[in-house]
């Protein structure tokens, strides 16, 4: 059976799980860097239905520039990685099999110390765990559609929603700004009981021609046009 290790690298401005399998890490390995470890980590869990997983992205930290995948199962005595795939590089494992019990607890000590998740990042996902159907109602009432909750900046997070009008009509990203010292409980309130000119820091951006420079129909005064230098 091989042995699995796994860390996370902070490298600045993103996370890398780092497998290492017996002693190699496989993103080193094939010139690549490892997935964002929240993107990754209930995936390497398998099941008994096989399921392709993404190991390994480019060097440079898009998903989708290069990928190493292998499909990732349950046996009866075995956690099974097998049938690699690669555009990075052919110095691929032909197949890997763990003793379930050391994989699993590899699993539960790299996510359940968290003392490399960021504040912010931590911050955004107990608020996604607040995120119920009266949020969701809230906002649809007012012409969103909530997609996120994500890091923003140090210091605060950004609650992301969409909204638009018709296939070919206007539509928009909009990202509402809350800081990360008050209780999570705090932002989902505010999506369910202020209304969106009242929120305190709001970007916007259009996402197609026809909103381009055109604000929401829901935007108050403290809406901001979004920059890539200001978010």
């Amino acid at each position: 059976m091989s042995r699995l290790h796994l860390e996370v690298v902070d490298r600045g401005d993103d996370l890398e799980l780092a497998m290492v399998v017996d002693g190699v890490e496989l993103a080193d390995r094939l010139d690549g860097m490892g997935m964002d470890p929240d993107v990754v980590l209930e995936m390497l869990r398998g099941s008994d239905q096989p399921q392709r997983v993404q190991l390994v992205r480019c060097g440079c930290g898009d998903d989708s520039c290069g990928a190493v995948t292998a499909v990732v199962r349950r046996d009866a005595d075995a956690v099974v990685w097998a049938e690699f795939e690669s555009s990075l590089g052919d110095d691929l494992p032909a197949e890997l099999r763990f003793d379930p019990t050391r994989y699993d607890d590899e699993l539960a000590r790299i996510d359940g110390d968290r003392s490399w998740e960021p504040v912010e990042r931590r911050y955004a996902r107990q608020a996604m765990a607040l995120v119920d159907e009266a949020v969701h109602r809230a906002l649809t009432w007012r012409g969103l559609t909530f997609v996120d909750i994500e890091p923003s900046g140090p210091g605060t997070v950004a609650a992301h929603m969409t909204c638009g009008y018709g296939e070919d009509g206007p539509r928009w990203s909009v990202y509402a700004i809350h800081r990360v010292g008050d209780d999570p409980a705090s932002l989902l309130e505010m999506l369910r009981h202020w209304g969106p000119t009242a929120w305190p820091v709001v970007y916007w951006w259009g996402e197609n021609e026809q909103a381009a420079f055109v604000q929401p129909p829901m935007a108050g005064k403290r809406w901001r046009m979004w920059r890539p230098t200001d978010f």
